[in-house]
């Protein structure tokens, strides 16, 4: 009962800091809309894939969360490390359009400010679904060595499934 208790108050501050996040990224969007600070059509496009790649992971970390359902919490982590790879593709492309002079400073700012944030989000969607994972399994050591083991089928599947979807 400790160990579950525990990890339940772990999963709210993860909850938490998803909503810390989640301001963020409001203010830094209004603050950009405030002075009418303007991305590029590709970052535009970059943004949007990223966000309903976050918007999947929530999903699916609350849902295993609130169903106790480790199947779907398996699914978190090889999405959480997709978003990893594509937030770093992205940086990438970002310090190449400014190079290029395609975008300023100031929206530089706010998109990597954005990317940071939804980072955060992933890696918290990825804490929620640990803790579901052990809080449903009696291995739970060897469960939580097993959920970052990119040999396991399930894993791979999931990776590729979620690198074609989201991959840019």
């Amino acid at each position: 009962d400790n160990r579950i208790i525990a990890g339940l108050f772990h999963t709210i501050n993860d909850i938490e800091r998803i909503g810390d996040h989640a301001m963020n990224i409001m203010e830094l969007t209004s603050e950009a809309y405030k002075k009418k600070i303007e991305f590029s059509e590709k970052a535009m496009t970059e943004l949007k894939n990223l966000y309903e790649c976050i918007f999947k992971i929530l999903e699916l970390s609350l849902n295993s969360q609130k169903n106790n359902d480790i199947i779907t919490a398996h699914k978190v982590e090889p999405l959480e490390e997709v978003i990893d790879e594509l937030i770093e593709k992205l940086k990438d492309r970002h310090i190449g359009r400014l190079c290029l002079q395609e975008c300023n400073t100031q929206s530089g700012f706010v998109f990597l400010e954005l990317l940071t944030n939804y980072e955060r989000i992933g890696d918290h969607c990825l804490n929620i679904a640990v803790e579901t994972i052990s809080r449903n399994d009696k291995n739970t050591m060897e469960n939580l060595h097993n959920i970052t083991n990119s040999t396991d089928e399930d894993y791979k599947t999931n990776y590729e499934k979620y690198l074609k979807r989201y991959g840019v």
